[in-house]
């Protein structure tokens, strides 16, 4: 998603490019409906000597790595492609293969997409504050059709995203629940939507038992671009530091997010361009995060944004 961000900035400021992608298959799908590139190409172990053929064969003019981290990875994708230029982040594994390296904010002191834009000043690319975001395309057919969740434009409809990719980022079911109970408390007008990963399926549905309520509904499609429109679609998100948050940021979504403890983690990865409240843990992972901060934080925000 922050990579999205110099693909479209760059596409923008060159519309007769042609721009392909490189990513790993778990990736595949966010760009199904990027317009922004005009080949995805796929990193699998099983195609790659496809890759090089038709690297050898296309001969690319310019690889760009948007890595902020030294790769080996980086390093084999510039051998397979063989492109007459290549640029990359200054790094340990960068420098003596990529033509161009270049500097970037430190890791522990910026946010990704900080860090990315550097890279729009090779192309003479100048980017406001405001930008900085990352960007996501979905399906507008999708989106369309889960507008009709809200069933008035007076209904406030709050996403709660229970899913992340590791299990320091989980926060407790228990805790879940009672802040769903305590938000239902604070207004009629408000409709709770929950978001999980196909894998957190049964703690959805654990959920939604427990409570027993019409205004907590669950997204039964499980695929990612009902996921990332049922974000576009909602008031605002609740969700462990993941994907989700940046999605969030992307549509203009207002966000409260939990972060475990790591401060470069949470320096790079914290929302941006919303409004947003950003708690991180004291200690270890986000189930450290007490449910009373959480639950004084999110009914500060929901009273003080929507007027209740």
């Amino acid at each position: 998603m922050a990579a999205s961000f110099v693909i479209k900035k760059i596409r923008q400021s060159y519309p007769h490019l042609k721009i392909g992608l490189l990513t790993l298959p778990r990736s595949k799908e966010l760009f199904k409906f990027n317009k922004d590139i005009d080949e995805l190409l796929i990193w699998h172990p099983l195609t790659l000597p496809i890759l090089f053929i038709k690297g050898c064969i296309k001969k690319w003019d310019l690889l760009v790595d948007l890595n902020d981290d030294a790769s080996r990875r980086s390093i084999l994708a510039l051998k397979l492609i063989n492109p007459r230029y290549s640029i990359a982040f200054q790094n340990e594994k960068s420098e003596g293969n990529f033509k161009i390296t270049i500097k970037t904010f430190p890791k522990d002191k910026s946010h990704v997409v900080k860090r990315l834009s550097v890279m729009l000043n090779v192309f003479g690319i100048k980017v406001k504050n405001k930008e900085l975001k990352p960007v996501v395309y979905t399906d507008e057919r999708i989106l369309n059709e889960l507008r009709n969740l809200k069933k008035s434009k007076k209904e406030i409809l709050i996403s709660i995203n229970i899913s992340a990719g590791h299990i320091s980022r989980y926060w407790s079911l228990k805790n879940w629940i009672k802040l769903i109970e305590i938000l239902l408390q604070l207004s009629l007008k408000i409709r709770i939507l929950i978001l999980s990963a196909p894998k957190d399926k049964k703690l959805r549905k654990n959920i939604i038992d427990e409570i027993n309520n019409k205004k907590v509904i669950e997204l039964n499609n499980d695929d990612l671009h009902y996921f990332l429109s049922a974000i576009a679609v909602s008031d605002f998100l609740i969700s462990p530091d993941t994907s989700a948050i940046h999605a969030a940021c992307a549509f203009g979504v207002s966000v409260i997010g939990l972060y475990p403890e790591p401060y470069w983690n949470f320096v790079s990865f914290k929302p941006v361009a919303v409004k947003n409240i950003a708690i991180r843990s004291k200690k270890d992972g986000v189930d450290a995060i007490s449910f009373e901060k959480v639950k004084a934080k999110a009914i500060k925000f929901v009273k003080s944004n929507y007027n209740l």
